[in-house]
């Protein structure tokens, strides 16, 4: 499965309702590969729907679980034809020093209470770190674009 924009979440951000830079309350959880095989996934709405599928406490893991908090998260814009899309990025994710974890994705949710689901992105494959780092990098280009 590709990676996607959950359903719930297109016109919140759309509409401004949710707002990556001001609100500052989005987390980042690396995911297992069934995460992907759930039916209907990408009309789950809360993070408490799909949560039992967060890696959690692997070998040698000093994270516990792998919620960390998007950092320099910032917008720019960009002009195609008669459109104006506008572009989120965020900084790069460490997890632990010492972990051994095997992701196949990730998902982005608002940490509030209302758990809004966000984007899921699909690895492609099982990615792994052996008593090391695992860093989540986000593309310079951004990892959703809002037209």
């Amino acid at each position: 499965m590709a990676s996607f924009v959950f359903d719930s979440v297109k016109d919140k951000v759309a509409n401004g309702t949710i707002n990556f830079v001001a609100d500052n309350i989005f987390k980042v959880a690396l995911v297992s590969e069934d995460f992907f095989d759930v039916s209907h996934i990408s009309t789950k709405t809360k993070w408490s729907d799909v949560s039992g599928y967060e890696i959690t406490n692997t070998s040698n893991n000093d994270i516990g679980y792998s919620q960390q908090y998007l950092a320099g998260v910032n917008t720019t814009t960009e002009t195609v034809g008669s459109y104006t899309n506008t572009i989120i990025k965020a900084d790069d994710i460490n997890y632990g020093n010492t972990s051994t974890i095997t992701a196949r994705g990730a998902v982005i949710f608002r940490a509030d209470t209302y758990e809004t689901l966000i984007l899921a992105i699909d690895f492609g494959e099982d990615v792994m770190s052996t008593n090391g780092v695992f860093t989540l990098k986000f593309s310079e280009t951004g990892f959703l674009k809002i037209r």
